[in-house]
């Protein structure tokens, strides 16, 4: 009965990670930003999942030997080594696209002025930024996880837990307090680097360790779990719209009520111990969706403008936003399909 729960709660995690990459596609269609203010406000609950997702199943491996020092730099260097090469394969597929589309994906590598900015700019992309869509987030995974198994050595949890709320609230004085605030980061956007990730990687840890602060929410009855959560999100819509009708936000990717939020959503989640079909290729399709959508929308704006179409604007931007859905799914099936195959095993690199 335990193997069965453990299955089927990860058959749900596996759902959330699908339905978050399409809340992620659906954040990056600007249109939205003024159409359908509700759905973005939704969708700035997708990354710190991301991040507990992935923080709960490697602290769970983790634990299996929490004791030994070696097993832990294992997991560790395991761990590194597939995001690493899940990056670059994605880097690889995308730099040409985005060179041609976007030169350089915008980022003015060939106007940098000498090869040293260039290089400069490269290196702070990598580590702090994007250098294809969306990379950002796996950087700031790798950074984030190697900070948050390291330091819990010296500092445990509650160290963890401060030092990745210090670095949240600076997110936060970045983004959706930005002009309130108004003493902005220039180097770099925080929300999109890994000082967004400690917090969440911690959570993601605590809850895999079934930590008291964790495991209080997560015995509550069901019923008071949900209600708890409903009020919590009624809390963040309030903040959300409050933060944009006085116009304190510079934008609105970290907001303080993601704090409580996120981890109930996780949690209750994680509970709902429902056996989903498909799972596993939702788990993969999510990671395929996530890494390419950029270049789907890049892709298709390219053409409908050279079509004389403006995908940008509603209700042309809907149907944007579908077709590059259906297009990520259709490549991540293929990919699936092909993996099977003799000769193609490597693709399985790419989620």
């Amino acid at each position: 009965m335990a193997n069965e729960m453990k299955k089927q709660n990860h058959d749900a995690l596996d759902l959330l990670k699908y339905i978050s990459a399409f809340l992620v596609v659906f954040t990056h269609v600007h249109a939205f930003h003024e159409s359908l203010p509700i759905g973005v406000a939704v969708s700035r609950f997708t990354i710190p999942q991301f991040y507990m997702v992935s923080a709960y199943f490697f602290f769970r491996r983790v634990n299996q030997d929490a004791d030994n020092p070696g097993w832990r730099k294992q997991c560790l260097w395991g761990f590194l080594r597939r995001v690493a090469k899940l990056y670059c394969c994605w880097l690889l597929v995308q730099a040409p696209l985005m060179y041609v589309f976007g030169g350089w994906y915008a980022f003015g590598y060939e106007a940098a002025g000498s090869a040293m900015r260039s290089a400069f700019l490269l290196i702070k992309n990598v580590l702090l930024s994007n250098t294809f869509p969306a990379s950002w987030y796996l950087m700031a995974l790798m950074i984030g996880t190697a900070m948050v198994t390291y330091l819990d050595r010296w500092i445990g949890n509650t160290g963890l837990l401060m030092t990745g709320l210090f670095f949240f609230l600076i997110c936060c004085a970045n983004s959706g307090y930005l002009n309130l605030v108004n003493h902005p980061i220039h180097l770099f956007y925080p929300p999109t680097s890994f000082l967004s990730s400690v917090l969440w990687l911690t959570v993601g840890k605590m809850i895999a360790e079934e930590h008291p602060v964790t495991q209080r929410f997560r015995e509550l009855p069901h019923q008071k779990k949900i209600l708890i959560l409903l009020s919590a999100v009624g809390l963040f819509f309030a903040e959300y719209f409050l933060c944009l009708r006085k116009e304190w936000a510079g934008n609105t990717d970290a907001m303080l009520s993601l704090i409580p939020v996120c981890p109930m959503i996780f949690m209750t989640v994680l509970d709902a111990g429902r056996s989903i079909p498909y799972a596993r290729e939702m788990r993969a399709a999510s990671t395929v969706i996530y890494c390419s959508h950029g270049m789907m929308l890049t892709l298709l704006s390219h053409l409908g403008a050279a079509a004389g179409i403006r995908l940008e604007v509603m209700p042309m931007a809907a149907g944007w936003y579908l077709l590059a859905i259906l297009l990520c799914n259709l490549l991540a099936i293929g990919m699936m399909y092909f993996q099977k195959k003799d000769g193609f095993r490597w693709l399985s690199c790419f989620w």
